[in-house]
């Protein structure tokens, strides 16, 4: 049975659960997918602006940094590629947003890493004070899941996340509390 009016309906409509936000190819060219976290390793396939795809894990190279995903299929893409879609309207956003927060606060670790990819590539205005908000809230009371999602990210995704939270004065008791070598509390360190 063929599906084809799936590509009638607005992008979000379809696979985005309540309290989701998804990575998505941005732009408008399409992507190499690669085997290996390196612009010289060989292309899988190219995946077109606004393929959703779910990452499995950040890593960094030299200055390059990489997004490890398993869907639609198992590769790397550069992780400038990629961007976050929370909802098509505002209030879809911050309830969206509002979800992730509660999940987080309850532990859950895939929720609060999706905060933080939409805080770094997707949330503006309003809807990036609730992102940041949520976030601050979660560390409130669980800052070993905020530390422990933030210690696996790309630096550029960590320091833009640490950069928000500075309004907040929760992160600063939080940090001091957490060993010198973790990679998010070096990170806080450079900021102040």
């Amino acid at each position: 049975m063929r599906l084809w009016w799936l590509l009638l309906l607005p992008i979000g409509s379809v696979g985005m659960a309540q309290g989701e936000c998804l990575l998505q190819i941005g732009g408008k060219k399409a992507v190499p997918l690669r085997s290996a976290p390196s612009s010289e390793s060989p292309v899988l396939r190219s995946l077109a602006p606004k393929t959703i795809v779910q990452p499995v894990r950040a890593q960094t190279i030299g200055k390059a940094h990489w997004l490890q995903v398993n869907q639609p299929a198992l590769g790397w893409l550069s992780f400038s590629s990629v961007t976050s879609f929370c909802g098509e309207t505002t209030d879809s956003q911050i309830n969206n947003v509002n979800n992730l927060k509660v999940r987080g606060m309850a532990g859950d670790i895939r929720a609060i890493e999706k905060l933080a990819y939409f805080l770094y590539s997707g949330a503006k205005g309003e809807i990036k004070e609730t992102t940041i908000e949520a976030i601050g809230a979660i560390t409130n009371v669980n800052a070993v899941a905020v530390i422990t999602v933030l210690d696996n990210q790309v630096e550029p995704v960590r320091r833009a996340v640490l950069k928000a939270l500075q309004k907040t004065a929760q992160p600063q008791q939080t940090l001091k509390r957490y060993r010198s070598d973790s990679p998010t509390v070096k990170t806080w360190q450079s900021l102040l």
